[in-house]
């Protein structure tokens, strides 16, 4: 049996920080939508513990995994606000409908593709920039992770046939535009929460 498969893009996860909470020491706030022990927890509790060693424990910074502080909606907006000091999460279409540019499908087809896009001074990149500056959010680095992909236990009808209801249930992230793509090609797209 075959495996289908399909690559959407990666989804930028953007290590943010906003621009006037940040100023002086103390312990902040840095949430992200993964359960703990996960690999983008463990490369947060690696970047917080340079952090620390930097600046001699002048700046303690607490993780919150797993949308411990809201979803990923919430927090990009309380993170423009000052409330939330960082977020490493994909992008909120909700705040900006252009932030979906993220999640079009076949953005990069391999990881040197994704080095690329994503890197500092890539065109995407500035976008990415550009749109969250907007909202009182700077970019401190793109994490470009999680290439979409399906596994399924059947093969479905007529797999390169958008048109052909597949009849199956395929599980996607929270986003519309996700589920959007699989309903477009054929599958019944349900979104699953990142905590999960």
């Amino acid at each position: 049996m075959k495996k289908w498969v399909w690559v959407p893009g990666v989804v930028i996860l953007a290590l943010v920080v906003a621009f006037a909470s940040n100023a002086q020491a103390g312990t902040w706030k840095l949430s992200h939508v993964r359960p703990q022990d996960t690999a983008v927890d463990k490369d947060l509790t690696w970047f917080v513990n340079e952090v620390k060693g930097a600046t001699g424990g002048k700046i303690q910074i607490r993780i919150y995994p797993a949308n411990a502080l809201g979803d990923y909606t919430v927090v990009q907006e309380r993170v423009g606000l000052g409330a939330i000091d960082m977020a490493c999460q994909p992008p909120t279409s909700l705040a900006d409908k252009r932030f979906q540019l993220a999640y079009f499908p076949y953005l990069v087809a391999s990881w040197e593709q994704a080095k690329k896009n994503y890197s500092k001074g890539a065109s995407l990149r500035g976008t990415a920039e550009e749109l969250y500056g907007k909202q009182g959010i700077r970019v401190l680095a793109a994490w470009p992770v999680y290439f979409g992909g399906i596994a399924l236990n059947k093969e479905p009808k007529s797999p390169g046939d958008p048109n052909v209801a597949k009849g199956l249930k395929v599980r996607v992230p929270p986003m519309k535009a996700f589920q959007l793509l699989a309903d477009s090609t054929g599958y019944m797209g349900t979104p699953l929460p990142f905590s999960e």
